[in-house]
């Protein structure tokens, strides 16, 4: 009777015993009921864009690589049912299919409306929140919208498209940016966890995703926008200190100028150019008013001068030779008597140009009286 006893004692504890464990299998079936989650099939989207258009930035005083010549920001809405209230996200991700994200500044090549590559300009998208920019590389993570509260909410996402100044050794701008360089697809996603794990665009099983695929020529004009133009650089150039300067000479006694071609009292000047931008390259170019063909060194009097057989000789500041030349407001080679002032090294740099003039005779027979030349410069950059 004893061992009967006994028995029935230990099926009554082998009873609570699996009583208790089938509690708690019941109380860890129930916890699973209450996870959080993004329903998958639920996520939606209007499939409108909302565009700001283009924005052109102030040109630089000077053109850098990494600047932005124009930008606009994209919004994408999405609407999605999540279950409980322990956290969830979003992930937001965008890339470009068969495209490589090979220029500097995070961004790719451009093609203009007649096929050929931009110098110098790239393109890139980055998610506004995070500053993250779009790769080649499919379900990159640009950020995550963090869910909390159980139901079906709208989120607003967005983006920044720029144009970038990816090489000033390069850039000469003024062509119109027609679509991406070997991109076929920009591809915007937003999704649950699921759909990043299982690495699939698909809205099925337990995935929550809305894709928006844009053709290369369409993610230009994202949002049915205008492409912004790309201007031509300014080149840097100087303020110039002064447009009308006078340089009195010393009077000087005829017998000092024996021989045609002899020269007299030498006076220094300078010609200011203000402040210069930095890599400012100005050339200058002095014209004779009173003979605009002429390109000896030795300007013409002025009709109101009294004396006769002398001019007036200009030299550089060293005292080589100065060519007079035409009117030059372009750089070249072939310009005779334009010459390089000099490089600026930086923005805001005062450069000048320093010369000399003298009294020189120009024929056999001199008259004294008053002496007066005008010469016109002109400064032109590269």
């Amino acid at each position: 009777m004893e061992r009967i006893t006994n028995a029935l004692r230990t099926a009554k504890r082998w009873q609570r015993l699996n009583q208790a464990i089938l509690l708690l299998l019941g109380a860890l079936g129930y916890s699973s009921q209450s996870a959080a989650t993004i329903v998958g099939g639920t996520c939606s989207s209007s499939g409108n864009l909302i565009a700001t258009g283009y924005t052109t930035n102030p040109w630089p005083a000077t053109l850098y690589s990494g600047f932005v010549l124009a930008s606009q920001t994209v919004s994408m809405d999405v609407t999605y049912r999540k279950t409980g209230t322990n956290a969830e996200v979003l992930n937001i991700g965008v890339w470009y299919i068969n495209s490589r994200q090979d220029l500097p500044q995070s961004s790719v090549a451009l093609l203009s409306s007649s096929g050929q590559v931009i110098p110098g300009l790239g393109f890139r998208i980055s998610y506004v929140p995070t500053g993250a920019y779009a790769t080649s590389t499919p379900f990159n993570l640009l950020g995550t919208r963090s869910v909390n509260q159980a139901g079906t909410f709208t989120t607003l996402e967005s983006f920044k498209i720029e144009f970038v100044v990816t090489d000033i050794s390069l850039y000469s701008g003024g062509q119109d940016p027609a679509r991406l360089a070997g991109s076929n697809l920009v591809t915007f996603v937003i999704g649950n966890v699921d759909t990043w794990t299982q690495k699939n665009m698909t809205q099925a099983g337990t995935r929550c995703v809305v894709p928006m695929i844009f053709q290369s020529g369409d993610a230009v004009t994202i949002g049915g926008v205008t492409p912004p133009v790309i201007p031509q650089p300014t080149l840097p150039t100087c303020t110039l200190g002064a447009r009308e300067i006078l340089v009195p000479l010393d009077p000087v006694d005829a017998s000092q100028l024996a021989a045609t071609g002899k020269t007299a009292t030498t006076t220094g000047f300078t010609i200011p150019l203000g402040t210069c931008g930095k890599n400012a390259k100005p050339y200058i170019t002095l014209t004779d008013s009173a003979n605009l063909g002429n390109r000896t060194s030795d300007l013409t009097l002025a009709p109101s001068s009294t004396a006769k057989g002398v001019g007036i000789r200009l030299t550089k500041g060293d005292g080589s030779a100065l060519q007079l030349g035409a009117q030059n407001t372009s750089v070249s080679a072939n310009n005779v008597g334009q010459f390089l002032v000099g490089t600026s090294p930086a923005d805001n740099t005062p450069m000048s140009i320093k010369l000399n003039a003298a009294y020189v005779r120009t024929a056999e027979k001199i008259e004294a009286g008053s002496v007066k030349a005008d010469a016109i410069f002109t400064v032109a950059y590269p």
